[in-house]
């Protein structure tokens, strides 16, 4: 898609949510379109004007919630590896 983007073939990209496009770093995907002419329509913006201070809670929501998976994820790998390891004996 950035490649059609940069070769100004995309004029519009919609989205329902902001973190469909990008978990992280909406503004700077926002900034590169506009430079190749491309507009971004997120559905779920539309007609609800949000606070400044409630977009970046719900980034950082958003952040927490990533990074929580990830850390889940490696503490469940970790203690099947530990228990696998524990059944060689």
């Amino acid at each position: 898609m950035l490649d059609e983007i940069m070769n100004n073939k995309v004029e519009k990209v919609i989205v329902t949510y902001k973190d469909r496009l990008s978990r992280v770093g909406f503004e700077l995907f926002k900034y590169l379109f506009q430079k190749f002419r491309t507009e971004i329509f997120v559905i779920s913006e539309i007609g609800d004007p949000k606070l400044d201070s409630e977009e970046v809670f719900e980034e950082i929501v958003s952040l927490l919630h990533c990074y929580s998976r990830k850390m889940y994820s490696k503490r469940r790998n970790h203690s099947i590896e530990v228990g696998y390891e524990g059944s060689e004996d």
